[in-house]
């Protein structure tokens, strides 16, 4: 009797020193795939795809001739100067991600993507993904040496398959509000995508104030800015063909009306078909 219990004892031993030996590791999952980076960078350049916007310097005498088009192309730009300036570390932290490969933090139970990069100085970024289902949580840690440490400046949730997804984005390690509220899709049989952005800060007087952009199957106008600004409760509606460059705005406050205004494959003002 002893002597089984002794080789049942050994049995025992043997087995969990296999199971605890450090090769053999849990099964954490396959890696998810990063985002797109139009799931978190607007594209703000759209409307001026080949610098068009440098063939009317010095001719303000023919600015009136497009007018339409820069007025469109104008509200875009200052979205641009807001996301691309304003928030030039977190946009730049997102970008660099897909340079790094991911490897598994067992302290944080998550995928962990970390690098440096630079932004006029030095930030290091940690990227960290949890997995459940069919659904990934993406939270973005940014240090700066001497400043801050691992500040949660933006997270968010996304499909595994990367068709939808959400960001929460916050100002800056001083303030650390919510700034913005992304939503994004994506649709790569029918070749469309949209993405939106929302001031979401607590008591601002901007707050519900949006831009959103998007590429559509229409085979007139086939892509999109919505721009609503919240304190004049107006709406900036822009459409154009990617293809042929020509488009229409609308927009009541700036044209006094409720109609479209069109430019065409040049630029110019156009009547409306």
């Amino acid at each position: 009797m002893k002597k089984k219990m002794r080789i049942f004892l050994l049995t025992v031993t043997i087995l969990t020193s296999i199971v605890l030996q450090p090769g053999c590791k849990k099964d954490h999952g396959d890696v998810p795939t990063i985002p797109p980076k139009s799931a978190f960078v607007m594209e703000f350049s759209a409307l001026d795809s080949n610098n068009t916007g440098g063939k009317f310097f010095g001719k303000v005498d023919s600015v009136g001739q497009y007018s339409n088009y820069l007025f469109a192309a104008g509200n875009v730009c200052v979205w641009n100067v807001i996301i691309n300036v304003g928030l030039a570390v977190p946009v730049a932290s997102f970008v660099h991600a897909f340079g790094y490969q991911a490897e598994w933090n067992n302290s944080a139970d998550c995928w962990e993507w970390k690098y440096d990069y630079t932004v006029i100085t030095t930030y290091s970024a940690k990227l960290q993904a949890k997995v459940t289902g069919n659904t990934v949580h993406w939270e973005m840690y940014i240090s700066k040496q001497n400043d801050f440490q691992d500040f949660l400046w933006y997270s968010g949730d996304s499909q595994l398959d990367n068709t939808e997804g959400t960001w929460t984005l916050y100002d800056n390690p001083i303030s650390n509000k919510e700034l913005l509220g992304i939503v994004w899709h994506k649709d790569d049989i029918n070749g469309t995508a949209d993405i939106t952005y929302t001031n979401i800060v607590p008591g601002g007087a901007e707050n519900g104030g949006y831009i959103s952009y998007g590429i559509t199957t229409d085979t007139t106008y086939n892509a999109y800015y919505n721009i609503y600004n919240k304190g004049k409760n107006n709406l900036t509606s822009i459409k154009w063909n990617v293809a042929n460059k020509n488009g229409q705005v609308s927009d009541s406050l700036h044209f006094g009306d409720n109609v479209y205004h069109c430019w065409d494959e040049n630029y110019m003002n156009t009547n409306c078909q």
